[in-house]
């Protein structure tokens, strides 16, 4: 690793803006206002994939019983995480961060019906934080020591850089989505340092269609979905779901598409 710059030295380093990155800096920062916090993200814009979500209205939350939208290896794990965090305290945060919302068929979504005001209360929380915020700035390595973290950045200038850190969050995203900045290249580094990684798969997919129509190209409209499993004997209903679809070139996108896929 090249030297490092001993004026670089945190807290707590994030890797990602991401919606899960800025969160976890906010919550963080806000419980240990001394904290030196920085978030590094390798995409010019923080929160791309965020802007993009529930086609560009941000479904920010699952209904109150929706422990089934996620999905684990260890979902006896997961589920107790879920259960660790009232559905209330959860609202009452977001409240205090001054989003407010409102619930459509499947989740709740800023009342705006707008990722940008999701993206910008979360900013201007990590402004007012005084959480540092990089872009152009991707992890290429790290190295732990007794005492802290050494981060390798690589800029879009092809500099590098190394911070010191306490502690280090990766919070990169999954493969999905590669002009929004998804990526493999953590896995290759975790994996390279012996971290067991469970094999990816598409989690969220839209639904090819055998004859899509050029003329319902961008169209939306509001319908309910119902997803069968054909078997030797009858069609299984696997799952329904109601919402905006969206024609597409190849078929049907959406989030009642995408919750039924995952």
């Amino acid at each position: 690793m090249p030297k490092h710059d001993r004026s670089k030295k945190y807290d707590l380093i994030v890797i990602g803006a991401g919606a899960s990155g800025l969160f976890a800096s906010i919550l963080y920062k806000r419980r240990k206002p001394e904290a030196r916090v920085l978030i590094l993200e390798k995409m010019d814009k923080p929160a791309k994939r965020l802007l993009a979500t529930g086609n560009g209205r941000c479904n920010f939350l699952p209904l109150r019983d929706s422990k089934k939208a996620f999905h684990s290896s260890e979902e006896t794990e997961a589920h107790a995480y879920l259960e660790s965090v009232s559905f209330e305290e959860v609202e009452a945060y977001w409240a205090d961060l001054g989003l407010e919302w409102t619930l459509l068929d499947n989740g709740y979504y800023p009342s705006s019906l707008r990722a940008e005001t999701l993206v910008e209360i979360l900013l201007f929380w990590v402004k007012k934080l005084g959480i540092e915020l990089r872009t152009d700035s991707e992890l290429v390595d790290y190295e732990k020591t007794d005492k802290d973290f050494k981060v390798l950045i690589l800029s879009k200038a092809e500099e590098k850089t190394t911070y010191i850190s306490r502690q280090v969050l990766l919070t990169v995203g999954g493969q999905s989505q590669k002009a929004l900045g998804g990526s493999s290249n953590i896995y290759s580094l975790l994996a390279g340092r012996g971290y067991a990684l469970e094999d990816t798969f598409p989690a969220l997919l839209g639904l090819p269609l055998v004859k899509p129509s050029k003329r319902l190209q961008g169209q939306r409209v509001r319908a309910g979905l119902r997803l069968y499993q054909k078997d030797a004997k009858q069609a299984v209903l696997l799952g329904t779901d109601v919402g905006e679809i969206q024609f597409n070139k190849t078929g049907l996108s959406g989030v009642p598409v995408l919750q039924l896929s995952g």
